[in-house]
């Protein structure tokens, strides 16, 4: 018998099996957020999930993505069964899970900075308080959502500098680019819109050196230590927890950390916390 655990956000989801306190890391799949996807749709990339025949999986533990509430959640867990369906599914917040990777049973400020954005205080068994987290539309600041939507919106208000719209004519993405009845038509219609806007992120993150692309980042960055960090810190305080460290995970988080650091201050940063929740189970 084998434990199934998953790390899932918008652009990917990380898998590993955790067989007598032995973990092995499977290939990632497609990501899953349902607060943009079906049962059907979760449903597809679940069954995407690379397991030998051999393993059988007795337990799942789902860290995720937009699970919310009760009916984010059961969506999650209606896939899960329905390629499981002997399985005992838990199912939380990512932001649960980057709380055990980043801090143990010790207390902190746990954050998430990757195809979204999340923070909250962490007891060191469970998340007690949370600013409202608004999504991409809504919220997100700093999150690769959010960083990709202010670069679409530069780009086509033409506020990019000329070195910006010279290297992006010669980057892969300069045809995509070139078409906005094409880039409507996959943010407004297409599935998971947040995630697509999030690939952006890594053409700025190619193009660090221009001052217009990075001040995305910084500007991002600089909401989300105002507006989300801020609230968590004073949620922190309200429930007794005073001057926690923070801690940050995410694709966002590891490939801006330099970004990072100087717009929230002394933070800690781990690109994925699959390894470290493994050690849990």
């Amino acid at each position: 018998m084998a434990t199934l655990i998953a790390d899932a956000g918008g652009t990917s989801v990380s898998w590993a099996t955790v067989t007598r306190h032995q973990p092995e890391f499977l290939p990632s799949t497609a990501g899953i957020n349902p607060v943009v996807m079906t049962t059907d749709e979760i449903s597809a990339v679940v069954n995407t999930l690379q397991i030998a025949p051999a393993v059988v999986i007795d337990k799942i533990y789902f860290y995720g993505a937009g699970c919310r509430d009760e009916a984010t959640c059961q969506r999650i867990e209606s896939a899960l069964r329905q390629r499981f369906p002997a399985a005992t599914v838990h199912v939380d917040s990512d932001l649960a899970g980057a709380a055990m990777a980043l801090f143990g049973h010790q207390p902190g400020i746990a954050c998430i900075l990757g195809t979204g954005a999340n923070a909250g205080v962490w007891n060191g068994s469970e998340i007690i308080a949370k600013p409202a987290s608004l999504g991409f539309i809504l919220g997100d600041e700093g999150s690769g959502a959010s960083i990709g939507k202010r670069f679409i919106h530069d780009y086509f208000n033409l506020k990019l500098s000329p070195e910006a719209m010279q290297a992006i004519a010669k980057s892969p993405r300069a045809e995509e680019l070139a078409s906005l009845s094409g880039i409507i038509d996959r943010v407004y219609r297409q599935p998971a819109p947040n995630a697509y806007l999030a690939s952006f992120a890594r053409l700025i993150g190619e193009n660090r050196h221009i001052s217009s692309l990075i001040s995305i980042v910084d500007r991002e960055f600089e909401l989300f230590a105002d507006s989300m960090l801020s609230q968590t810190r004073q949620l922190a305080q309200d429930e007794g927890y005073p001057n926690l460290p923070v801690g940050f995970v995410g694709s966002i988080a590891h490939h801006f950390a330099d970004r990072l650091t100087a717009a929230v201050g002394s933070c800690s940063v781990i690109s994925s916390p699959l390894e470290a929740m493994t050690k849990f189970f």
